[in-house]
């Protein structure tokens, strides 16, 4: 499997979202959270890192998941692509074959109706 680029994504119609802040804005703790003794704002802020940490590590997952159902649903539109091309072929040669039995009847039948129009114009001289 190649590794996709991030231009690859905005080449194939995927718009950039460019949220990222060189320096996001800072934590508004509130007067309660200074209030609070060092070993209990460490405690939170433990805990704090480990749901942060947890979330983004739920966000990746999420996001490898969904890169390879595109990176799937990609091969599958490929495979499709191809697959229409080969039917496209196919009716067209059958088209082709029905169109050259048909002018071949109609010829048959053009040789039948002179050669009737002959023996009708023999019996009647």
């Amino acid at each position: 499997m190649q590794k996709l680029e991030q231009d690859d994504f905005v080449g194939a119609g995927f718009r950039r979202i460019d949220h990222w802040e060189v320096h996001p804005p800072k934590i508004n703790w509130g007067d309660v959270y200074k209030l609070w003794p060092l070993h209990q704002k460490l405690e939170y802020l433990e805990k704090l890192a480990c749901t942060m940490n947890h979330a983004a590590d739920k966000i990746q997952g999420e996001r490898n998941t969904l890169n390879d159902l595109c990176v799937k649903k990609e091969e599958q539109i490929q495979s499709l692509t191809a697959a229409i091309a080969q039917n496209n072929a196919m009716i067209q040669s059958e088209i082709t074959r029905a169109n050259e039995e048909k002018q071949q009847f109609l010829q048959a039948i053009a040789e039948k109706n002179a050669r009737i129009k002959e023996l009708e114009d023999g019996d009647n001289t």
